[in-house]
């Protein structure tokens, strides 16, 4: 029998600042670098026919985000995609997996912030290979 995973989640807040830093106006009212919401869904499928085997997906997406402590500069909001596939086997006695995955298959283009007004480019779309075993 085959068998499908699914599981979905999300955070929705509304991230404040407050106190005599804003009211001065030295800083904004949204926390830097924190989104206000954070929805996430993975999914895998084990084919009966072909034990060991599976294959996976993962869909998220960020709200937008400060990137300054001042709020004048924003990150806008991003998706990410990733495809992956998996074998599980024997090596001797030891169980194993063997993973690839492709990471960002959209090559969506975002901004890593580091700082206030500091930022960094995020990964664009790689190629990841795993082989994980229990000695």
């Amino acid at each position: 029998m085959d068998s499908v995973s699914l599981i979905a989640g999300s955070v929705l807040m509304r991230p404040a600042v407050t106190g005599q830093g804003v009211e001065l106006g030295r800083v904004g009212e949204i926390p830097l670098n924190q989104p206000v919401r954070v929805l996430r869904a993975n999914g895998e499928w084990r084919p009966s026919f072909l034990p060991g085997f599976s294959v996976d997906g993962a869909i998220a997406n960020f709200g937008r985000r400060s990137a300054s402590r001042e709020n004048t500069m924003f990150v806008p909001s991003y998706t990410l995609v990733d495809l992956g596939v998996r074998y599980r086997f024997k090596i001797g006695d030891a169980l194993a997996t063997l993973r690839f995955q492709v990471a960002n298959v959209t090559n969506t283009f975002s901004w890593n912030i580091v700082d206030s007004n500091s930022y960094g480019l995020a990964d664009k779309w790689r190629m990841l290979l795993f082989l994980a075993a229990d000695f």
